[in-house]
């Protein structure tokens, strides 16, 4: 149990530490972050309700489909998706 509550730790520590040096964002809950882009607003969402509704496979699946274009955008999303599924 200690052991795993580490680990979640660390993510979350990583998480936010990638998004200060990255993208300058200060912020403890990511999955709250709004997009420029409309469609990377509704992917993001999309992958968190799908988190919230226990479809964790396939929300992943769906993350690394949907953002092959690599920009910082996608990155972002990726630390949202990431964060949100070590807040469960």
């Amino acid at each position: 149990m200690f052991e795993q509550d580490y680990i979640i730790r660390q993510i979350k520590e990583c998480v936010a530490a990638a998004m200060k040096l990255i993208f300058g964002l200060d912020t403890e809950t990511p999955a709250s972050m709004e997009f420029q882009n409309k469609e990377k607003q509704a992917l993001s969402d999309e992958l968190i309700m799908e988190i919230d509704n226990g479809n964790i496979k396939n929300a992943i699946s769906n993350m690394y489909l949907n953002t092959l274009d690599k920009t910082k955008d996608d990155l972002l999303i990726g630390l949202i998706v990431y964060s949100h599924l070590c807040e469960k």
